[in-house]
């Protein structure tokens, strides 16, 4: 009866090491389900909704009003890299999708800046949404994000924000950065990428064309506000 008990309890690291096994191997299994369920629900999504409208849920940044003829300060053109998946062993066999979350960080201890552009672009190139409709207020040492969820993987693996900014003054140059991550149970990833300038202009015009594309653009959101309010 003895020699049976010690053989039994000499099986039991053995047991041990089979059931962490297979604890591993379930955990792996479910981790590759879930980016695999994301990425087959991942598809374009190219209609504005209120994450997509930074001013509805932040509620500290406001609408700026630029005028035709109006003479600025400084305009600015910020190319940021963004990732919506990233490739973990080549471009066929599995992808790992990813939140986006771009932030805009006014770095002048005095004076606000004003965004006027948004635009989130795909990998081939190709505009997928325009995040603003009118231009937007930043505050001194305040921020502005834009959030693209891991569900939607329009982007790509070659997608980009181009940011556009003015300033009524001399202002300190705005920080732009993009967040991607992926967490689940058994690994997470995450990694940041910031803007570069690609162009630059010193006292620039507004002009009547810009001016005009706003107040299409806040007309046909009115409109919109207003189909679903009647619904």
């Amino acid at each position: 009866m003895k020699e049976t008990e010690q053989r039994n309890y000499r099986k039991l690291p053995e047991l041990f090491l089979w059931l962490a096994a297979a604890l591993f191997i379930v955990g792996a299994a479910l981790a590759l389900t879930a980016c695999h369920q994301d990425k087959v629900i991942g598809e374009a999504n190219i209609e504005n909704t209120a994450v997509d409208r930074p001013e509805t849920w932040q509620t500290h940044l406001k609408a700026a009003s630029l005028k035709p003829g109006e003479r600025l300060h400084k305009r600015e053109v910020i190319y940021l890299p963004v990732y919506s998946h990233i490739y973990s062993h080549d471009h066929v066999s599995l992808k790992i999708d990813l939140a986006e979350t771009v932030s805009i960080r006014n770095t002048d201890f005095g004076n606000p800046i004003i965004l006027t552009s948004v635009k989130h672009y795909r990998t081939d190139g190709k505009l997928v949404k325009e995040y603003i409709r009118a231009p937007l207020k930043i505050d001194p040492m305040a921020t502005a994000d834009f959030v693209v969820p891991r569900n939607d993987s329009s982007g790509g693996s070659g997608a980009n924000f181009i940011i556009e900014w003015v300033s009524r003054q001399k202002v300190n140059r705005p920080i732009a950065e993009a967040i991607m991550i992926f967490a689940a149970s058994s690994h997470s990833i995450s990694f940041l990428s910031r803007g570069e300038v690609i162009e630059s202009t010193e006292s620039p015009l507004v002009t009547a064309e810009e001016c005009q594309k706003w107040q299409e653009a806040e007309s046909a959101k009115e409109g919109k506000d207003d189909d679903s309010r009647n619904r």
